[in-house]
């Protein structure tokens, strides 16, 4: 990979608004040149994640839990690792990579400078969700069932109310859940 330029690993976390648009215009470049672009399914990208992603950050604990990772070739982002670390687990909400450099395995060099900053963090787990990729494997993860899902909404009016929604579904289905249980505990305890 060295051989085609100059590669360059930058890690970001707590940076100031104006060093997180930069980042987030980087990752959206990869992404124009990337699978995500050609499926419609950009992330970062695109005006209105743009704006998502640089109000997120106003938020003191997005902007510290957020790492970043970017590898540049001579100078232009070419892939990247989007995560979150909380309390001993670092989970991997986003990577990818352009296009042109997909033969190099750039999915595990990302993955080596991710894990090298994981364990410099006192970073316990790395959930790297449930992709297919194959370099997770080579880089000695191991499968593990827990399922954690980090719902992020963009901060629109239509995403306040999808999130007010989806606060009230949870907590109906918190009742319906605690209602089973009074019912089982009735039932064996002979109430």
């Amino acid at each position: 990979f060295e051989e085609t330029g100059h590669v360059e690993f930058k890690y970001f976390t707590n940076e100031a608004p104006h060093i997180w648009e930069k980042v987030f215009k980087d990752i959206a470049e990869i992404e124009e040149n990337s699978w995500v672009n050609e499926r419609g399914e950009l992330r970062v990208g695109g005006d209105e994640n743009q704006r998502f992603w640089n109000k997120l950050i106003t938020d003191d604990w997005f902007s510290q839990a957020m790492k970043v990772n970017i590898c540049y070739l001579d100078g232009e982002p070419v892939s990247h690792n989007l995560s979150f670390d909380t309390d001993d687990t670092r989970y991997n909400c986003d990577t990818g990579y352009d296009a042109k450099v997909a033969k190099y395995g750039v999915g595990i060099l990302m993955g080596v400078e991710n894990t090298k900053q994981s364990i410099n963090a006192g970073i316990r787990y790395v959930n790297d969700s449930f992709g297919t990729e194959s370099y997770k494997m080579q880089l000695g993860r191991e499968k593990f069932t827990r399922l954690t899902d980090i719902i992020v909404f963009p901060p629109t009016v239509k995403g306040k109310l999808v999130f007010l929604l989806v606060k009230i579904k949870f907590f109906i289905e918190s009742i319906k859940l605690k209602q089973k249980f009074r019912e089982i505990k009735r039932k064996f305890s002979g109430e």
